[in-house]
C-alpha cells in the first residue's frame, strides 16, 4: 500500500490459490441474507445500483416495492435524487433504471431488497456514502450489490521496515487461515520470523522465499485472528497491530490500494471470528 507522501516504497507479492468453498450464503456484517445471483446482480450497471441504493435509504422497504420508491423521485426532476444525480453528472437513464426495477420477478425483488435492507442496518450513512453524494461502489460492493473489480484475498498483511527509509511490503492473504494448524510459536516469534524472511527476500528473490513470505503471513493471520494486519520492525522485535478496516476503505476510496481487491474492504466478505478457543 502506497503511502500518501511517497515516503514508503511497496513490494507485493501474489496471494496464493484459496481453497475455501463458495458460500451460499454471503453474510453483511452479521446479517445472514440470500447471495445477490450473478445475473441479478449485474444487469444494473454500478451507476444504476447508487442510485437505487440512494433513494431506498430511509424507505420502508419490507412493505414497499423498490420501483415505487424510486418512482417518483426519478420522474421528479426537483428531487434530491435527480438533483445529486445532476451535480455527480452520473451517466443513468432514470426511465430505464425504473423499468429495470419494474420487471424484477417478485423473487429477484425480495432479494435485491433484503441485501439492501440489510445493508442500511448494518453500515451507517457515513460509512456508505464515504464523505460522497452517493453510495461509494466499494461500499456496494463489500454488500454484493456490485462485482468486485476482480479476484478478492482474503486479507492483507503489511510489512513496515522502520529503517533509515522506510519500506513496507504488502502480502495479500489469498486464502482462509483458520483451517491451517495451530502454531506452537507464539504471534510475537511468527512475526519477528515474517520479518526477517522479508529482509532476506529483499537480498535475494526467489519463488521459495516468496512462499516462505506467504505462508508465514497466513500463520500469524491464523494466530492472531485478524484478518487485516501490520507488522512494524525497528531491527529489534516485530510489533503486531490490526488495520482498522475503515482505513483500509479510505485506501480504497483514494485509490491507494493499487487495484489490490480484499474482502471486507472493496469486495463481499467471509464472517472471521476474532479469536479461536
Amino acid at each position: 500500500m502506497n503511502n500518501r507522501n511517497d515516503l514508503l516504497s511497496t513490494t507485493k507479492i501474489s496471494p496464493r490459490e484459496s481453497s475455501a468453498e463458495s458460500f451460499e450464503q454471503q453474510m453483511v456484517g452479521t446479517f445472514a441474507v440470500p447471495e445477490l445471483p450473478e445475473a441479478l446482480r449485474d444487469s444494473f450497471s454500478a451507476c444504476e445500483m447508487q442510485v437505487t441504493v440512494a433513494g431506498a435509504m430511509g424507505r420502508d422497504l419490507a412493505e414497499n416495492h423498490l420501483g415505487d420508491i424510486l418512482a417518483p423521485q426519478l420522474l421528479d426532476p426537483g428531487s434530491a435524487l435527480r438533483r445529486v444525480m445532476q451535480f455527480t453528472q452520473l451517466t443513468v437513464d432514470a426511465d430505464v433504471l425504473r423499468d429495470k426495477l419494474n420487471a424484477l420477478s417478485p423473487e429477484a425483488l425480495a432479494i435485491l431488497q433484503s441485501r439492501i435492507g440489510a445493508m442500511f442496518k448494518e453500515y451507517s450513512p457515513v460509512e456508505l456514502f464515504a464523505s460522497g453524494y452517493l453510495p461509494a461502489i466499494d461500499m456496494l460492493r463489500v454488500a454484493g450489490l456490485v462485482a468486485p473489480a476482480g479476484k478478492a484475498a482474503w486479507g492483507l498483511c503489511n510489512i513496515v521496515l522502520e529503517d533509515e527509509n522506510w519500506f513496507v511490503y504488502q502480502i495479500a492473504l489469498g486464502s482462509d487461515p483458520r483451517d491451517l494448524p495451530e502454531s506452537p510459536k507464539t504471534a510475537d516469534r511468527i512475526a519477528e520470523a515474517l520479518a526477517l524472511a522479508v529482509r532476506l527476500g529483499m537480498e535475494q528473490v526467489s519463488g521459495i522465499m516468496d512462499q516462505l513470505i506467504c505462508d508465514l503471513a497466513h500463520m500469524l493471520a491464523r494466530s492472531t485472528g485478524c484478518r487485516y494486519l501490520r507488522v512494524h520492525q525497528n531491527g529489534g522485535g516485530a510489533r503486531i497491530e490490526e488495520i482498522p478496516v475503515q482505513a483500509l476503505r479510505g485506501d480504497a476510496a483514494r485509490g491507494e490500494l493499487g487495484g489490490l481487491v480484499l474482502e471486507g474492504v472493496n469486495a463481499p466478505i467471509t464472517p472471521f471470528p476474532p479469536r479461536w478457543s
